[in-house]
């Protein structure tokens, strides 16, 4: 059958939007839920023996710095083997995690990290251009359950992030950590 002129993927197939899991508590960020790194680390040993990493806390990194992305669970873990020598060891995970952040923070503009400073304290994206954007390309990440948007942790060590999220915590009147 011949596309119609105009005519999208959304035009012929029913979409299904696949939630991330949730490794990050809605109430705080940086508090993982350590019964669902496990559960993804088993994943990864699904797919690549123990033996291959020097301490399977290893494996938990890599989920945690996945977000719940399972696309970049995969990513990152591809390039942690990528990177090793041997086995995947420390070295390798954090290079993993430089390289796959230089790669989504290229794509990025500084009034991007803004929106994303607002995503982050919020936990809700305007389901505008640029937020369909930020999903699409996977600087944002959606929860399911209460359904919660959160910045990728990868971003989060990034400097234009950093500053980003200090400025709207001054503008909003909240403390600031150094």
């Amino acid at each position: 059958m011949k596309p119609l002129a105009g005519e999208t993927v959304e035009d012929r197939f029913d979409l299904e939007t696949l939630p991330m899991i949730p490794v990050f508590r809605r109430d705080d960020h940086h508090a993982v839920d350590s019964t669902v790194l496990e559960a993804m680390a088993e994943a990864i040993f699904k797919r690549v023996d123990r033996s291959f990493f020097d301490d399977p806390a290893l494996a938990r990194e890599v989920a945690r710095l996945s977000g719940g992305c399972p696309r970049d669970l995969l990513r990152l873990l591809k390039r942690a083997l990528l990177e090793s020598q041997e086995r995947i060891d420390t070295r390798a995970v954090n290079r993993a995690g430089s390289v796959t952040r230089g790669e989504m923070a290229r794509k990025l503009t500084l009034a991007d990290y803004a929106v994303l400073a607002r995503v982050y304290l919020d936990g809700a994206i305007d389901p505008d251009d640029t937020g369909r954007r930020f999903l699409y390309r996977r600087a944002a990440l959606e929860y399911d359950g209460e359904r919660w948007v959160g910045v990728h942790p990868l971003l989060w060590d990034t400097p234009e992030f950093k500053a980003a999220l200090e400025a709207e915590k001054r503008k909003r009147g909240m403390p600031v950590t150094a």
